[in-house]
């Protein structure tokens, strides 16, 4: 399932390349097992997603593949954001929220803690109910 772009095409997309390419976005995903589901709606507009799914191999270095969860004993690189905890949220480029409600708005900002927000590019956010 390729996504055509107008760029490719060099005018408007006809109705089926439209129908194709909202076809080719995944809508959810799970992980069970050793097994990665990531799930789409079929072009016939089924009310069930359909699974592609992906095995883990059991040579993979993630050390524990189970309840929804995944870990690993040694490093691991994020290329990106990321968001750990209850409702941490991050928009900034390359930034991180943990703990609580925390923010990390501003690119490659860091927010920690519980309400804290890093609205700053490269500001950092720690306690309660901070903001920097």
């Amino acid at each position: 399932m390729a996504i055509t772009l107008r760029t490719e095409t060099g005018s408007a997309l006809s109705y089926d390349q439209l129908d194709t390419n909202f076809s080719s976005y995944f809508t959810s995903a799970s992980l069970t097992g050793s097994s990665i589901a990531l799930y789409y709606y079929s072009s016939s507009f089924s009310p069930t997603p359909n699974p592609v799914l992906i095995a883990i191999p059991s040579a993979s270095k993630w050390s524990d593949i189970s309840g929804g969860g995944i870990s690993r004993n040694s490093n691991v690189q994020i290329t990106g954001s990321l968001s750990q905890g209850l409702a941490a949220t991050t928009s900034g480029s390359y930034s991180h929220a943990e703990g609580y409600t925390s923010q990390a708005v501003g690119d490659y900002s860091h927010a920690e803690g519980n309400g804290t927000t890093a609205s700053g590019s490269y500001s950092h956010a720690e306690g309660t109910n901070t903001t920097a």
